[in-house]
């Protein structure tokens, strides 16, 4: 009896001790690789927007575009206000696809905003903080001209 606790404790702890390097090589490697992509967000928000319009007033995205745009997907946004922004200096370079999606919205009489901020990165400081009020005039502006 002695020597099967003694071999479950150890088989604990060796899993134990397998399981805490398992949870090190992927907090220093895994989420290492995964800070180095490009935040998605945007996109994802622009899908899920596209996917479900009539659960939207608007959508804001910054960065933010549609990946793979079809007529369909930008049909659906067209029911909704849509705000883009992205830095001037996004070192992914979005700026063509989301002026491109901007204006084929707008082309549709649609309320579509693209914003390039200036001397900004991917990451947006300008809309952070005490210039969050700028995403609220949008919200305000879907309140007021966009169908639910």
């Amino acid at each position: 009896m002695e020597g099967l606790i003694l071999l479950l404790t150890f088989l604990a702890a060796l899993g134990s001790g397998v399981m805490a390097g398992l949870f090190f090589a992927f907090s220093a490697f895994i989420m290492t690789a995964f800070s180095r992509l490009p935040w998605a967000g945007g996109i994802a928000a622009m899908h899920v927007a596209a996917a479900h319009p009539q659960y939207f007033r608007s959508v804001t995205a910054f960065p933010g575009y549609l990946w793979e745009p079809t007529t369909a997907k930008l049909q659906a946004l067209s029911k909704i206000c849509v705000f883009m922004y992205v830095g001037e200096n996004d070192e992914y370079r979005w700026h063509d696809e989301m002026k491109r999606e901007a204006e084929f919205l707008r082309s549709k009489g649609d309320v579509a905003r693209y914003t390039v901020e200036k001397g900004q990165p991917h990451r947006l400081e300008t809309l952070a903080g005490d210039h969050a009020a700028r995403l609220f005039e949008g919200f305000e502006e879907a309140r007021k001209a966009c169908s639910s």
